[in-house]
């Protein structure tokens, strides 16, 4: 999925089209996203550890207030996604301490797999209808994975103004 800049490098937003930033579908509905952005770089120093990281994104970070459209068979899918997940991993703690308090070690590794199950559905409902807001290099607000014709119709409000 493709990234689009939807402010300018001065952070003035640019106009969107009415089209679902995650169908690409026709929407009138909007949704505002709020929220801190650091450039992408910042996830180069994981690699020095989770400390250092949280220390350089909370020092790189800007904090952003955007309006996009989103319908909202999209907000609810998510939605459910989500509960889903976190019902799966809930449940599998609740297994696992049964398990625990029943002295029944057998179950550990299969309760460890559901515990994974559900933690991938947690990660689909984000990958899947989440929107991700990132610093680009020029200084302006990127949306993350969004829909190829949502991107098209931004690009195409942008030419203008660059002429």
């Amino acid at each position: 999925m493709p990234a689009i800049e939807v402010t300018t490098p001065g952070r003035q937003p640019v106009r969107l089209p009415a089209v679902c930033v995650k169908t690409g579908e026709p929407t009138e509905e909007l949704v505002r996203l709020r929220g801190s952005a650091a450039p992408g770089w910042v996830l180069v120093t994981l690699l020095f550890g989770v400390i250092p990281y949280f220390f350089v994104h909370a020092m790189t970070s800007q904090r952003y207030e955007l309006v996009v459209p989103l319908r909202d068979e999209v907000i609810r899918a998510r939605r459910r996604w989500r509960r889903r997940g976190a019902a799966v991993v809930l449940g599998s703690i609740v297994a696992w301490v049964v398990a625990a308090m029943a002295n029944l070690p057998a179950w550990a590794g299969w309760v460890f797999v559901v515990t994974l199950v559900g933690l991938g559905l947690l990660v689909f409902a984000e990958w899947r209808y989440a929107v991700g807001v990132r610093l680009a290099p020029s200084g302006a607000f990127e949306l993350t994975r969004v829909d190829a014709r949502f991107a098209d119709g931004v690009r195409s409000t942008m030419e203008p103004a660059r002429r």
